[in-house]
């Protein structure tokens, strides 16, 4: 219990930074697979 107490009162940046990391992943895993489209096209 204790431990959810802190991880709701830990301050939001670190939430705002996790959701940024998401975000970023996302982006590169996009452009992994554009890319690798892009290669299968030019083969």
């Amino acid at each position: 219990m204790s431990k959810l107490k802190s991880l709701f009162s830990a301050p939001s940046r670190s939430a705002t930074s996790l959701m940024e990391r998401e975000q970023r992943q996302r982006r590169e895993m996009r452009y992994e697979l554009n890319f690798q489209l892009n290669r299968r096209i030019s083969l």
